[in-house]
């Protein structure tokens, strides 16, 4: 049985506070693998995106460095819209059913998670969570590990595992990046080079 992270989200672009996120996931071994499981459809998102397989592509782009630790997930290409992420994860709970999936959010996503639709009857009591959090240094202080990791409970997310994880802060998003781009700006290094590329090749964002 495996471990296996998935790391849900428009990835409208992918952006390296994303890859900070699978890598203090993968360097703190709290999965086998991360899942990139990219929306087709985001409803809290008020833009229109990329196309589903630009973002695909940019996310693939972004995760050669992982040495097949990390894979792009195009499931919900296969999903009728609108894509709940309930549907999405019985999907996957049925591609993967010998394996343990677990949730990962940042904190500005977790306490959004029991909101989702059915999520008590779909999500609670088949997923752990892993939460990573911002390490401003008013948490764990004087612990010099690099990725600073403690087990939690949270029953009103998950009856499975939860973990908290602390990584260095990373003040990027994907919205910061599109107003970038918009303002005819060059947002390296907030993407690698094959994602601006891409971006460029398809006159996105401007």
């Amino acid at each position: 049985m495996k471990k296996i992270g998935l790391f849900l989200g428009s990835f409208d672009p992918i952006t390296v506070a994303h890859i900070n996120i699978a890598s203090c996931v993968l360097n703190a071994n709290l999965c086998d693998k991360v899942l990139f499981v990219v929306a087709k459809h985001n409803p809290w998102k008020n833009h229109d995106p990329a196309s589903f397989m630009l973002r695909c592509a940019m996310v693939a782009s972004s995760i050669d460095v992982f040495d097949g630790k990390c894979e792009v997930c195009t499931i919900e290409d296969e999903l009728e819209l609108p894509t709940y992420s309930y549907k999405v994860l019985d999907k996957l709970c049925e591609k993967y059913p010998d394996d343990e999936l677990i949730l990962i959010c940042g904190t500005d996503t977790i306490d959004l998670v029991p909101k989702w639709r059915n999520f008590n009857s779909h999500i609670k009591d088949k997923f752990g969570f892993i939460e990573v959090k911002r390490n401003d240094g008013t948490e764990f202080e004087g612990d010099k590990t690099p990725f600073i990791i403690r087990e939690g409970v949270r029953n009103e997310l998950t009856n499975k595992g939860f973990w908290y994880v602390k990584t260095h802060r990373l003040d990027v998003s994907s919205t910061l990046v599109r107003n970038i781009i918009k303002n005819g700006l060059n947002p390296y290094p907030y993407i690698n080079r094959e994602v601006l590329q891409i971006i460029k090749n398809n006159n996105l964002y401007s």
